[in-house]
């Protein structure tokens, strides 16, 4: 099986790029084109506070090396493949535990978009996304069965439609993370 019918991003073929207030670097990984959601890939190093983004509902899923965020006061300390959902406009700051972590982080404009996400570890077999509102992200490293290499952070979208490309299958199991994004009014839900 082969990923050739899908958009694959590749998290190290994307440019970084500041974070809007200039304390860290992100790579944006897929966005609608209204801007009503982003996907990106941020590095942590030394504490740095967040950009502040009132409106934007926020899911950040760290994906290598440990990370502590403090929200709203509250510390935690986030190990790969954990999860956090926080308001945009909450004061948050983040560190690395050690030298350097990297975080998936959606973020959605809650009048617009809400969305859902589960949380699949070690699926040798993924089924690729359907829907043009729904994408996968792989958050560990993998060689599919063709033999192609997916980095931890890589996103799968839907691409042209093709009848023997409904899967991808890895050599190892993989964790991934599938999101479905939709029209919302109010609040995001999970």
């Amino acid at each position: 099986m082969s990923t050739t019918a899908w958009r694959v991003i590749h998290p190290s073929g994307v440019a970084s790029t500041r974070w809007a207030n200039g304390l860290g670097t992100t790579r944006e990984l897929a966005s609608g084109g209204d801007g009503a959601w982003r996907l990106s890939l941020a590095d942590i190093g030394a504490e740095a506070e967040f950009s502040s983004l009132p409106g934007i509902d926020r899911l950040l899923i760290a994906l290598s090396g440990g990370v502590v965020l403090r929200v709203a006061g509250v510390e935690s300390e986030f190990g790969p493949g954990d999860y956090v959902e926080f308001p945009g406009e909450a004061s948050v700051s983040g560190w690395a535990l050690a030298s350097e972590a990297s975080v998936i982080n959606l973020m959605v404009a809650r009048d617009a978009v809400r969305y859902e996400f589960c949380m699949e570890g070690s699926a040798r077999e993924i089924a690729l996304p359907a829907l043009s509102d729904e994408f996968v992200v792989l958050l560990g490293d993998g060689q599919t069965a063709a033999g192609e290499r997916l980095e931890r952070g890589t996103v799968l979208l839907p691409g042209a439609a093709s009848p023997d490309a409904a899967s991808v299958v890895f050599t190892e199991g993989i964790p991934i993370c599938r999101v479905r994004l939709s029209a919302s009014a109010g609040s995001v839900q999970r």
